[in-house]
């Protein structure tokens, strides 16, 4: 396996001939892009590096700070730093304010009387490991809280839980009856069935996808420091994260104390349904209506209902406030009845524009997915059954809408993005040029039904600019059959799928993971092998992993790194093989040259040297197909030894021609000019070295100073014209084309490996002694240069062939 070739040494690449459509096909200049691209990055290390100068560690007037023991974990102790504000006396009442939310604690803090002890602890604590390492899990943050009641002395407190400290407080409370002498719930989480979408990992999902976007944010903008709002807060997006609500609801049936609830009518982060699930659970509590909490600027005590806390926080210190065992009994009567799957959330508001979003994401792993997601919502009663049509069709429509266009503005060179790359590789974007020529745009049509070409088939849209009209309305037609029918089919089996996770919830992730892998498995092995085309792919991916020739040549050259390492270290030099084969460039094969025989003849000449030395003779062998008048071109590929394995290149290569049927007895060439993997064999001459044969490498060779190490492509008619030394140079290549000797098929793996180790060893020395001659040496910087220019050369797509479907379609 070669490495990767420099510039002069890459092989033309053959593309059939056809008419480019109008409009600009070409990718966009982007030399300003390159640019831009470099400002901002040096505007965003700046920022990283002015945020990092401006970090101090937080110091406020009155913050208490202690070390507590939290148990063992791996058989080592581990401690917690707890940080708290405190107000008032010690001898009065203890209140503990658990908010996340340091505004709300600003207000409480500022604003309640002399006669209450107010704590605001900051949560989550902080392992001694740092603050990478905050305990984040409520349960965990609960105990932490406990810990520091007890550290503090405290034997009862009257808890005030917002948002997600509401969580904490209700397992703080569950877990410690006894010192609990009140429980007040402002805008606080409630049952997992009622929260944002009703489902726990639907909603694991959705916060995930807020920490990943909130990181992109931190991190990815030049800000410097000034991006700081409570919604980017990574403790607190974590802690969200990471948050179980599931056991909440059994909290609040053991919770036996007073209880108050505070919530505001608009609150657009806990919905209403949500408090009034956690009312109905609480019989015992007391509700009233307060301002939403969630505002930005909050100044005044009412607009929290501090005044009702701190009277109810009075009547349960005097024993006035009622418990669960004084509640009215058609309450809780309530209480005790059993929650129905039916009743969950109905999303409603800015629940069901986050839910399109939540859609539109996941229209990026999988469109089918997607559906039968709004289908199980409709299974849960959480939406009607034609709101996850019209949303689901709405969030793929414009997830399509964006490949298509990104096709249409950049043209080919859209290609290029690795991300399209990865979901659209080039050869099946030519493979859908050839389905619209042959089908026309019910192409698009068809695409909904046929997983796997999708991508291509909307990039391939965009490229070549099908009216975007006509687009939409085959796409749309095509979604309108096949996505409602998955939300049907999610809605109807979606029962039984809700009724096995409740059943075995805590192996839902294992089981998951299981099914992701029998869907891949399925569709990489199972479906591909039921139909012949399938199977020959099959084959052909499986001769690429076995033949390397098909390999990565970083992957190649992995075991030869110490060799590389011990020959730079011998011949004081990384880069010393550069200077074996100086300034001597390939010369191109004209078309009339390339229906000759070809071999290539590797030349070395070791310093001290008169002559040099043919090293080997290596015959390269084409690979051709023979129509039979029935069988398609593509058909003909894969049943060629050879084709199967090289299919993707070749695919490529005949993109436009695969459907068609060639002639009976008519011959077609695999491979054009170019390396194998192509269809294209090397094998081994040497017998055909003769004296003859190796006097006129000689002759070539005197006439050109310096070239001591080279491979020489030669063409002609017969073999009897090589040994007798008769033939045209083609070109002149160095090291990457010396190494083509690792392609010969006989062998093993080792085998190849040592001739390669053998082809360093003769760089290296061969470089040497020139580099000792006066020979300038390549440095690093200009070879890795090289390099990436010849990996782009190799991307290069701008003659990529393109069509435009039929007229009449």
């Amino acid at each position: 396996m070669s490495p990767p070739d420099t510039p002069a040494d890459l092989p033309e690449r053959s593309s059939p001939t056809m008419p480019a459509p109008a409009g600009g096909t070409s990718s966009r200049p982007a030399g300003w892009a390159r640019w831009m691209s470099v400002g901002y990055l040096g505007l965003l290390l700046l920022s990283h590096l002015t945020q990092a100068l401006r970090a101090v560690p937080e110091t406020r007037p009155g913050l208490h700070e202690a070390a507590l023991a939290a148990g063992s974990r791996a058989g080592r102790r581990e401690t917690v730093v707890a940080r708290w504000e405190e107000r008032g006396s010690p001898d009065r009442p203890a209140a503990v304010v658990i908010s996340h939310h340091e505004d709300l604690i600003r207000v409480v803090l500022d604003h309640l009387p002399e006669g209450i002890r107010v704590l605001a602890p900051e949560l989550p604590m902080r392992s001694e490991a740092g603050p990478s390492a905050g305990r984040t899990p409520l349960p965990a943050q609960a105990a932490d809280l406990g810990r520091l009641l007890d550290h503090l002395e405290i034997e009862r407190a009257h808890l005030l839980g917002h948002r997600l400290g509401g969580g904490v407080a209700l397992h703080l409370a569950s877990a410690r009856p006894g010192q609990i002498a009140s429980l007040t719930l402002l805008s606080s989480i409630g049952t997992e069935e009622f929260e944002l979408f009703g489902d726990h990992y639907l909603n694991r999902v959705w916060h995930g996808l807020h920490r990943i976007g909130a990181w992109i944010l931190r991190n990815g903008l030049p800000h410097f420091g000034m991006l700081r709002p409570p919604a980017l807060d990574p403790v607190v997006l974590r802690s969200v994260y990471e948050a179980d609500l599931r056991p909440l609801r059994r909290r609040l049936k053991e919770y036996e104390g007073p209880a108050l609830m505070l919530h505001a009518p608009d609150d657009l982060r806990v919905p209403r349904t949500a408090a009034l699930e956690s009312l109905r659970l609480l019989p015992q509590a007391e509700w009233a209506d307060v301002e939403d909490a969630a505002r930005p600027v909050l100044v005044e005590p009412a607009q929290v209902g501090l005044d009702l806390w701190l009277d109810f926080v009075s009547r349960a210190e005097r024993g006035e406030a009622r418990r669960r065992a004084d509640a009215d009994p058609a309450r809780a009567a309530r209480a005790a009845e059993p929650f129905r799957a039916g009743d969950g959330v109905r999303l409603e508001g800015i629940s069901r524009v986050l839910f399109a979003v939540l859609l539109f994401v996941l229209g990026f792993v999988s469109e089918d997915l997607t559906s039968v997601a709004a289908g199980l919502m409709v299974a849960r009663g959480s939406v009607g059954f034609l709101f996850a049509v019209a949303t689901s069709a709405a969030a793929l429509y414009l997830g399509t809408c964006l490949f298509y266009w990104q096709g249409r503005w950049m043209g080919v060179g859209v290609l290029r993005w690795p991300l399209v790359r990865w979901m659209a590789p080039e050869h099946e974007v030519l493979r859908s040029q050839a389905r619209f020529q042959r089908h026309g745009h019910w192409v698009i049509l068809a695409s909904r039904f046929i997983p796997g070409i999708r991508f291509p088939v909307y990039i391939t849209s965009g490229i070549l600019r099908i009216p975007f009209l006509r687009f939409s309305v085959c796409y749309l037609a095509g979604l309108a059959l096949w996505g409602t029918a998955l939300v049907a089919l999610g809605a109807r089996f979606g029962p039984g799928v809700i009724e096995f996770l409740s059943a075995y919830g805590r192996w839902t992730v294992q089981g998951l993971i299981a099914l992701l892998v029998i869907l891949g498995l399925g569709k990489h092995l199972l479906v591909p092998s039921l139909s012949w085309r399938g199977r020959r792919l099959l084959i052909g991916r499986w001769q690429r992993v076995l033949r390397w020739e098909f390999w990565s040549p970083w992957l190649f050259h992995a075991p030869l790194i110490p060799l590389l390492v011990r020959l730079a270290w011998r011949y004081r030099g990384v880069t010393v093989f550069t200077a074996a084969h100086p300034g001597w460039a390939s010369r191109r094969p004209d078309a009339a040259a390339s229906m000759g025989m070809e071999f290539g003849l590797v030349f070395a000449r070791r310093p001290g040297e008169a002559e040099g030395r043919v090293v080997s003779v290596i015959r390269r062998v084409d690979g051709w197909v023979t129509g039979d008048g029935v069988s398609t071109l593509e058909r003909l590929i894969l049943a060629h030894p050879d084709g199967v394995a090289a299919a993707p290149e070749l695919m490529r290569q005949f993109a436009t021609r695969l459907y068609d049927v060639p002639l009976a007895g008519q011959r077609i060439r695999l491979a054009g000019p170019g390396r194998p993997g192509q269809g294209t064999r090397f094998q081994d001459a040497g017998g055909l070295r003769t004296p003859a044969l190796v006097e006129a490498v000689r002759r070539f060779v005197a006439s050109r100073p310096g070239l001591d190490l080279a491979r020489l492509v030669v063409r002609c008619d017969s073999e009897r014209e090589v040994r007798e030394g008769r033939f045209e140079v083609a070109s002149v290549q160095g090291l990457s084309g010396l190494l083509t000797r690792t392609w010969l098929p006989e062998g093993n793996w080792a085998a190849a490996l040592g001739r390669l180790a053998s082809h360093w060893r003769l760089a290296y020395e061969i470089g040497a002694g020139h580099r000792d001659q006066g020979i300038r040496v390549v440095p690093i910087r200009v070879l890795l240069g090289r390099l990436l220019a010849a990996r782009r050369a190799r991307l290069r797509l701008r003659d990529l062939p393109l069509i435009r479907p039929a007229p009449h379609a």
